[in-house]
């Protein structure tokens, strides 16, 4: 994963880190990503740590929530779909 100690302090193209058992990139660290489930009207789940913080944030399994509306080079989302 790509966090404080490896990062430069800076995010970095999908894909140059093991892909997980899914064959999903970048699912811990790099960016948080924006999840379906809300914390409130006012706010939304982040998962998966950033560059910013430490390896301690960067799991599928850590959550943090941040107002809806923000916008900064810590967040990020990724698009999914059902496969029929």
């Amino acid at each position: 994963a790509w966090y404080r100690d490896n990062t430069g302090r800076t995010t970095h193209p999908v894909a140059q880190k093991k892909a997980n058992g899914y064959g999903l990139y970048d699912m811990s660290g790099n960016v948080y990503e924006w999840c379906w489930d809300a914390f409130s009207d006012d706010y939304r789940r982040l998962r998966g740590g950033s560059w910013y913080y430490s390896a301690d944030y960067c799991t599928v399994s850590h959550r943090s929530y941040y107002y809806a509306d923000n916008r900064n080079n810590l967040n990020g989302f990724r698009v999914g779909c059902t496969v029929n």
